[in-house]
């Protein structure tokens, strides 16, 4: 598809020695196009030349000796921290800024909001690709357009929306413009999470999923270092943070897939459909080998939204679930949290037993709880005792609270009494904030846990074979 990569070349680290001449670049009267295009050529050629005498390619010989391929096709990697393609890039915006020019005033983000607000009827998108076209298009301005054109979408009837999006395709547009201007190797577009909403809502809009789907496949790393978390010490993180654009692509499309309500419960065939989601990206990674990069496809964005929609107002149970794909989706959890502690892992599939419509189970839960709180002190009791004792955030208690509370709760519904008051003491002793909230949330559960037994009551009697006419059986 957008087959586009290219091999890193060079590694360029310092650009300060180019401020002085930037400086003789922009006098009074700024150049004409040809002058400043044949002194781009000049300088670039240059300027690559003493790059490659200091990092040339590595030879074929060279790469027969860094090892045996084992067998094992190499992929075609774009290596996203090409310090090449950041010189160009740099060159491009210094040596062109007399181009960003227009009637005196410079083609940036404020512009571009100036000019489609004083002409209404402009095509947003066709703005973008101008810009481009002078080498003054950025990611702030291709979301600028996205947002202008999402905001005109509202003023029109339903019917219209469609023919609109069809018409302008700015989904489309603005993917290929990314992918052509090599701005997606930037961090103004990773961390930009707004804008790769913005992009995906456009897509989907335009019947155009299957390109997300092709997009997360393309094997592009990103640079950076991995956070130094305690998590991060696994030899997974690197591959993971390299490939972390994956993640958020995806959460962008669950996004998508729920809606956009705040504070509301989504519909339930959006959540099913988000759910279907998650489960392609989670057999599209299983399908690939370890070596292989799709098997690099971080879960845990995506899994956050999705674990949410379990749960509504304090952890209340969302009953009308599919049960099928909610003992799916706890089976994916050890890939999900792939290269974090395994207690994160443990705590995310208990956290889900406690509220399952089917058949809620406090085993789990009471588990890890039980190894917590317990004399022998493990690796995952290390890792966690610290935040139960002293949470570092509001939300942090809060979350060890309802998931105490929860477990205690169901606990007490499945007869368990002993379990349940040993756990109580438990709370009391190493967390007497924490046991303080319990009352509340304990009443407010047994509540749920009443709704959950009901739902599982209607479930048997669907099962159950139905007479016509029950007297006479």
């Amino acid at each position: 598809m957008f087959a586009r990569h290219t091999q890193s070349r060079m590694k360029v680290s310092n650009v300060l020695g180019w401020k002085s001449f930037v400086d003789k670049l922009h006098p009074q009267l700024p150049l004409t196009t040809k002058e400043s295009q044949r002194l781009l050529t000049a300088l670039t050629s240059s300027f690559r030349k003493h790059l490659d005498d200091a990092h040339p390619l590595p030879s074929a010989e060279d790469e027969r000796k860094a090892g045996p391929d084992m067998g094992v096709a190499k992929p075609q990697t774009r290596t996203w921290h090409s310090s090449a393609s950041h010189a160009d890039k740099h060159l491009a915006s210094v040596l062109t800024s007399p181009l960003l020019v227009k009637g005196g005033k410079r083609l940036d983000h404020a512009f571009a909001k100036a000019e489609l607000a004083r002409n209404p009827s402009k095509d947003p998108i066709e703005l973008l690709e101008e810009y481009q076209q002078q080498h003054a298009a950025s990611v702030a301005i291709a979301a600028l357009c996205l947002e202008t054109i999402k905001a005109r979408l509202n003023v029109l009837a339903p019917d219209k929306q469609t023919e609109f999006i069809q018409d302008l395709q700015p989904g489309r547009r603005v993917f290929l413009w990314l992918l052509n201007s090599g701005l997606d190797d930037s961090s103004s577009y990773v961390d930009d999470v707004a804008f790769m909403c913005l992009m995906v809502h456009f897509l989907i809009k335009e019947g155009r999923e299957h390109n997300i789907w092709e997009w997360i496949k393309i094997d592009a790393q990103l640079a950076g270092t991995v956070p130094m978390t305690t998590a991060a010490r696994s030899r997974d993180k690197p591959m993971l943070h390299a490939y972390r654009w994956r993640g958020r692509l995806l959460r962008a499309l669950m996004k998508e897939k729920l809606g956009t309500e705040s504070g509301r419960r989504h519909e339930l065939t959006k959540v099913h459909e988000a759910f279907d989601a998650f489960f392609k990206a989670c057999e599209i990674k299983t399908a690939a080998p370890r070596h292989h990069h799709l098997y690099w496809i971080p879960l845990g964005p995506a899994y956050v939204d999705l674990s949410k929609e379990m749960t509504f107002d304090s952890y209340k149970i969302r009953s009308d679930i599919d049960p099928n794909r909610l003992d799916k989706l706890i089976s994916y959890i050890p890939l999900t949290f792939q290269g974090s502690s395994p207690i994160y892992a443990k705590m995310a599939a208990a956290q889900l037993h406690l509220v399952h419509p089917r058949q809620s189970s406090a085993d789990p839960a009471y588990g890890v709880l039980h190894d917590l709180f317990g004399d022998i002190r493990t690796v995952d009791r290390s890792t966690l005792i610290d935040q139960f004792v002293a949470p570092r955030t509001p939300g942090q208690a809060r979350y060890w609270t309802i998931f105490v509370a929860r477990t205690i709760s169901t606990l007490q519904a499945q007869g368990r009494i002993e379990d349940a008051s040993w756990l109580q003491s438990a709370v009391r002793r190493r967390c007497p904030d924490i046991a303080r909230e319990l009352t509340s949330y304990l009443t407010e559960f047994k509540s749920d846990n009443q709704t959950a037994r009901d739902y599982e009551e209607q479930e048997q009697e669907r099962e159950q074979p139905r007479i016509r006419y029950p007297t006479f059986a």
